[in-house]
């Protein structure tokens, strides 16, 4: 019963972080997908992901694959820990894990940009608040 109420009153922190932040919107991250994922050692991530293409092919691509771009997305941040989603040289890491997964999805090379314009961390606990930056 203890673990029940722990899990729910951690769930609903969770809940709370999320919606009393400011999610503003600019031009960039107007059309990311957000994504939500539960940390392979622990914690919950939030991120907005966008992909843009200047080809018009590409871009229909994009928009037609949009699940199968989901589930490599979230099979690969799922995989990570806090730590190593966290400054902006993981980032980098975690683009390129990214670009490699989608490189196969679209059997093109790299003719499209991924943008990462917000990350937000929220630990596991009752007492740890998340951590939240932009690139």
């Amino acid at each position: 019963m203890v673990f029940l109420g722990f899990v729910v009153s951690s769930l609903i922190i969770f809940f709370i972080c999320i919606q009393n932040f400011n999610f503003t919107q600019d031009i960039l991250d107007s059309s990311a997908e957000v994504y939500f994922a539960d940390l392979h050692q622990g914690g919950h991530l939030k991120i907005k992901i966008n992909i843009e293409s200047e080809d018009e092919k590409l871009q229909e691509k994009i928009k037609f694959q949009q699940g199968e771009i989901r589930d490599t997305i979230l099979s690969i941040v799922v995989d990570k820990s806090k730590e190593e989603l966290q400054g902006p040289y993981n980032l980098y890491n975690l683009k390129r894990s990214l670009i490699k997964e989608l490189n196969n999805l679209f059997n093109e090379d790299n003719r499209y940009k991924i943008f990462i314009p917000e990350v937000l961390l929220i630990e596991d606990g009752i007492n740890n608040q998340g951590s939240r930056f932009f690139i």
